[in-house]
């Protein structure tokens, strides 16, 4: 069975953010869900991309991923908004399931990181309680990233993660990245 992975999609996500992970994923094989958080599938970035959601939130579970994303930019407030978004974090968080996120994103999960090592986009440092001037920080169950200029890397190590090294590499030789 392929490894799912849902994206949480919140009206104002950093588009880079929210896309160069989800294609990369589908690249890799993965079974990616980007569900939106709102009433309806049409989600609108920062930069006035629209891209449609595959579902809505409301209809998703926790059993049935493995993985949750949580993209930044300023649709990451309205994910913490989100009562049903925040359950569903937690859920996975309890389950000890992967949460990922990228930029603002990993201020929301704050609570949670108490004596975990995790990343954000550096003027919301003070916010992390423990937080490591890197491009990506693993610290299991968590792998959090810097910004749109590390989605790429952090697609990768979640690659990295679930199937090896070599999947890893093979995307990124596919996609011509280099670190």
């Amino acid at each position: 069975m392929s490894t799912r992975i849902l994206i949480l999609g919140a009206a104002q996500f950093e588009e880079i953010e929210l896309v160069t992970p989800l294609d990369l994923w589908r690249r890799a094989g993965y079974e990616v869900c980007l569900a939106s958080i709102s009433n309806q599938l049409p989600i609108v970035g920062q930069q006035g991309l629209e891209i449609k959601a595959d579902c809505l939130l409301e209809n998703c579970s926790s059993d049935d991923f493995d993985i949750i994303f949580i993209p930044g930019g300023a649709g990451h407030k309205f994910i913490n908004d989100s009562v049903f978004a925040m359950k569903l974090i937690e859920e996975f968080i309890h389950k000890n399931k992967l949460i990922v996120a990228i930029c603002a994103a990993p201020t929301i999960l704050a609570p949670w990181l108490i004596n975990k090592k995790a990343t954000c986009y550096p003027s919301r440092k003070s916010d992390i309680p423990v937080w490591v001037d890197e491009s990506v920080v693993i610290d299991l169950p968590f792998i959090t990233s810097q910004g749109a200029g590390t989605a790429h890397l952090l697609a990768l190590e979640v690659i990295k993660q679930i199937d090896g090294e070599k999947t890893a590499e093979s995307i990124q030789n596919m996609t011509i990245y280099n670190r």
